[in-house]
């Protein structure tokens, strides 16, 4: 299960095994469970063997191996053993995965910083349910701005998001008062966009009128990376809230002379001033009348070149 090659075999074995031969596999296996966890070819295996068990004494026995207090922190850290977690967290039962939960919940940022820590982490956001997952969510939301600005941290916040509307207004709230300068920042501005995204219509109102203030816009008009969480506000309001559109248009548009550059991104998702949508930019189309002619071109004047030498 630890040879580079021989580890893809035993996956292919372990996953159409016999109830019976697997139920002893995984017996005969459990003293060196969390080894081959931790191993870069074994965890390949180990990753199979527990997405195939089945039976109660079987996830059983891997729970009691990974989830000790010390082998669940080990392993969830650990670049080869988080895939496996991230398996017994989709198996184990709702007893079991409370411990999971309350064992994040102590460490949330420490977890949702880590690398690898991350995945478990959301992971169990995915497995849980009712007051379990609502104990995951908390502890985001109180850190939400670090987590925002943080490289792996801000995937966390995007999961969250992804889930349902409620889950993000709350997160848009305790974001709010920073959300200028998160858009501006290389990991937050994709939690921003991806709120404008998934909030509800209220809430969206309140960030793009956060973002429209007079001391605000401009800054993030000229930001590399505050001018996308600009124009993903518009894209959205388009469809979905033509008053507030409108307003952003015409805001916007008092402070294009800034952005020479990217005055034509902006122009094309904005309403006109006639409160129309611009019609879409057409590529332009490319003169092929001359083609051939150039130098060594097919039929061009190489050729006629040497015709006349001739």
């Amino acid at each position: 299960m630890t040879d580079p090659y021989a580890n893809f075999l035993m996956g292919k074995l372990i996953s159409s095994l016999p109830p019976a031969t697997h139920a002893s596999l995984v017996k005969a296996l459990q003293p060196n469970l969390f080894t081959l966890a931790l191993n870069q070819h074994g965890n390949h295996a180990m990753q199979k063997l527990v997405g195939s068990s089945t039976t109660t004494e079987e996830i059983d026995i891997i729970a009691g191996v990974f989830l000790a207090a010390d082998s669940f922190s080990r392993a969830s850290l650990d670049s080869h053993g988080h895939y496996v977690i991230e398996r017994v967290v989709e198996k184990i039962n709702k007893a079991q995965l409370k411990g999971v939960v309350e064992a994040l919940h102590k460490d949330a940022v420490g977890y949702c910083t880590s690398s690898n820590g991350n995945y478990v982490y959301k992971a169990a956001i995915t497995a849980s349910d009712g007051e379990m997952r609502e104990s995951l969510i908390a502890a985001v939301v109180k850190h939400a701005s670090e987590l925002a600005r943080d490289k792996f941290g801000n995937y966390v916040l995007q999961h969250i998001v992804e889930h349902d509307v409620k889950l993000s207004d709350r997160i848009v709230m305790a974001l709010l008062k920073d959300s200028v300068e998160l858009a501006c920042n290389k990991c937050s501005c994709n939690v921003i966009r991806k709120l404008l995204q998934k909030c509800g219509l209220d809430v969206r109102r309140q960030m793009t009128q956060e973002m429209l203030l007079p001391e605000a816009l401009p800054k993030l008009m000229q930001d590399g990376l505050g001018n996308f969480a600009v124009q993903e506000a518009l894209v959205v309001l388009s469809t979905t809230d033509q008053a507030q559109h409108k307003i952003a248009s015409d805001t916007v548009r008092q402070f294009l002379h800034l952005i020479p550059h990217w005055q034509r991104n902006f122009e094309a998702k904005m309403l006109t001033v006639d409160g129309q949508m611009p019609p879409p930019q057409q590529m332009p189309q490319r003169d092929h009348s001359q083609r051939g002619r150039g130098r060594g071109g097919r039929g061009g004047g190489h050729h006629n070149n040497h015709q006349q030498q001739q």
